[in-house]
């Protein structure tokens, strides 16, 4: 079974975490790093929204890893 949106933004927000307090950075260095604006990175960890495609890639790179250590696993 395929997971729905909320879920999957709900995983990549435990991901993004994860990564972020792997790399011991905060949000304001990730948007910096990433070239995005601060609220949206925080919209990502609070889980109000997940990223577009073009913005998780770009988180990504801010966090210098793969985007698929970032995309959570789409079926259940």
């Amino acid at each position: 079974m395929i997971v729905g949106k909320k879920e999957f933004d709900e995983r990549f927000r435990n991901k993004l975490k994860e990564k972020m307090a792997e790399k011991g950075i905060d949000d304001v260095t990730l948007a910096r790093r990433s070239g995005l604006r601060t609220d949206y990175i925080r919209r990502y960890l609070n889980g109000n929204c997940g990223p577009m495609l073009e913005s998780a890639v770009k988180i990504a790179d801010g966090l210098g890893c793969e985007l698929s250590e970032l995309l959570p696993e789409m079926t259940k």
